[in-house]
Order: C-alpha cells, then sequence, then structure tokens
C-alpha cells in the first residue's frame, strides 16, 4: 500500500521510525516534509498530504 506522510516542526524527530516501521512492513512512503525541525504550520503539509490522498485514492 502506498502512504503519504506529513508532520509539523514537532513530528520531524519520530518520522523516521514511522517510515521505517511502514517499508519494514512492505509499504510504499511518500515523504511530504517536512525535512528538518525549523517551525512550520502544520496546515501547509495537511493540504499537500490531502490533496495527494484526493488525487491518489487508492492510497
Amino acid at each position: 500500500m502506498k502512504f503519504f506522510i506529513a508532520t509539523d516542526h514537532a513530528g520531524v524527530a519520530i518520522k523516521p521510525d514511522v517510515i521505517a516501521m511502514l517499508t519494514a512492513m512492505g509499504h510504499e512512503i511518500v515523504d511530504l516534509g517536512p525535512f528538518s525541525q525549523e517551525r512550520v504550520d502544520y496546515p501547509d503539509f495537511a493540504h499537500a498530504l490531502c490533496t495527494e490522498v484526493l488525487q491518489n485514492p487508492q492510497t
């Protein structure tokens, strides 16, 4: 299964563990960011994630 994943700056530290777990289970992961612990607004990343899910209903 294909998963899209996004967080805010507070989730960056745990995101690699989540990605590793899902990858080990055989899933495809698309990381939509963020990629640093610089403060970001979660709605920006939630919007990107929702857009991908709507465009890829099989995910």
